[in-house]
């Protein structure tokens, strides 16, 4: 399962998957800011982050994406979502 690791000390982030490993640094540049875009059709958001720290078994909320920020791997986890280690 392909994964992306966030290294905080030195702001890259590491997509990993068997195959290829692909490096991508943060120059420090913020992008441009606009308008809020529109939530769609339903007026909720697809997107979730969860901040589950070193317990791996909570429990996944109803979002189509969700990023998880924790310490373990997310037991609940889709092929879907994101993860972001801070270990």
């Amino acid at each position: 399962m392909p994964e992306i690791r966030l290294n905080k000390k030195n702001k890259t982030v590491k997509v990993v998957n068997r195959n290829n490993s692909l490096r991508l640094q943060h120059t420090g540049k913020t992008g441009l800011k606009g308008d809020k875009g529109d939530k769609g059709d339903t007026g909720e958001s697809t997107f979730v982050r969860v901040h589950h720290g070193s317990n791996a078994n909570i429990v996944r909320p109803d979002a189509v994406f969700v990023e998880w920020v924790g310490s373990v791997a997310p037991l609940n986890a889709t092929t879907e979502d994101t993860w972001i280690d801070t270990a």
